[in-house]
């Protein structure tokens, strides 16, 4: 069989779209956002309903996202077989415990995929704190990385509560960042960070920074796990990268992509007042100094930790401006 596929990303990163690409491919069976606490709680209905036009989705049309668990589901409980619903938010940076049970959900996946001559495929949105955790124990799985504009990627979650007031997305973060387990980087900051989360109401611009160091805290480590990195914002401008992305994809793993049609959000003008290349000052003054002095005795290898700076520096400064 060949071998599985795991996209790990950010939520609001164009990941769905992503996804669907490969679950567009008969022989695919693609699970979508693994981890999502909407797993623990499903009902079937939910499960065979719930797609881009259910909620104020922004994606493209696509069958129900859960639809490939409904074999897992439990006779007359809601939620999927194996699910618990730690794997969501606290095991989000534990990188080194062994974690049968997480492990074993996964592999439950990986087997029904297999049981219908699939070749597995398994979008994350969760994922980005623990790949060195997801590379160890599946090191046969080919490891794919998404990267979008951070401050687009923020201000995606930002319109979505504008328009609905949920405020999912914005509080994510913190949930993240309430269990910095084993991680370097977020067990580093998460002191400080729990100051600025403990404020009776979070501001905007706080709520930004503990966006942007999880961001950071999960791509400082992630990049080094990935077998190959795809910048979402490059695949919808340059048909050269598009181009190299889907020969990379498919020497990888067989499959033919086409991503023509790829086309993400950025923002002209923003209404949320944060001051980003404030922010992203601090957030890259605490990285610097992270990657200066404690890599090494950690014994955390990184890739391009330099780049990873000078994206944060750059989508900061070319931040939409206040209309």
């Amino acid at each position: 069989m060949k071998r599985p596929i795991f996209i790990h990303a950010g939520l609001r990163s164009g990941s769905t779209y992503f996804w669907s690409k490969f679950r567009d491919i008969p022989t695919v069976m693609a699970f979508y956002e693994p981890f999502s606490e909407d797993l623990g709680r499903a009902t079937r209905h939910f499960m065979l309903t719930h797609g881009p036009d259910s909620w104020s989705s922004r994606h493209a049309p696509t069958a129900p996202y859960y639809r490939e668990y409904e074999p897992l589901l439990e006779d007359d409980r809601p939620g999927i077989h194996g699910f618990h619903p730690s794997f969501s938010y606290v095991n989000y940076f534990l990188n080194t415990p062994a974690l049968p049970e997480q492990h074993a959900y996964l592999d439950a996946l990986l087997a029904l995929a297999r049981s219908k001559e699939k070749q597995p495929v398994l979008g994350f949105c969760r994922s980005l704190g623990r790949t060195a955790w997801m590379r160890r124990h599946f090191p046969e799985a080919f490891h794919i990385v998404m990267v979008r504009n951070p401050v687009d990627q923020w201000l995606s979650g930002y319109y979505f509560h504008q328009s609905t007031h949920n405020p999912y997305f914005l509080i994510n973060p913190v949930w993240c960042l309430r269990h910095p387990g084993d991680h370097p980087y977020a067990a580093a900051i998460a002191p400080t960070m729990a100051e600025l989360m403990d404020q009776p109401a979070l501001p905007l611009s706080a709520l930004y920074e503990v966006f942007l160091q999880v961001y950071a805290a999960g791509l400082i480590t992630a990049l080094h796990d990935a077998d190959l990195i795809v910048d979402i914002d490059l695949l919808t401008a340059s048909p050269t990268y598009r181009r190299a992305v889907e020969e990379s994809l498919t020497e990888a793993t067989g499959l033919a992509l086409d991503f023509a049609d790829c086309h993400i959000a950025t923002y002209r003008e923003e209404t949320s007042g944060v001051d980003f290349v404030r922010v992203t000052d601090r957030v890259v003054a605490s990285l610097s100094s992270w990657i200066r002095d404690e890599p090494r005795a950690n014994n955390w290898p990184l890739r391009h930790p330099w780049a990873l700076l000078s994206l944060l520096e750059v989508s900061a400064r070319r931040a939409p401006r206040q209309p």
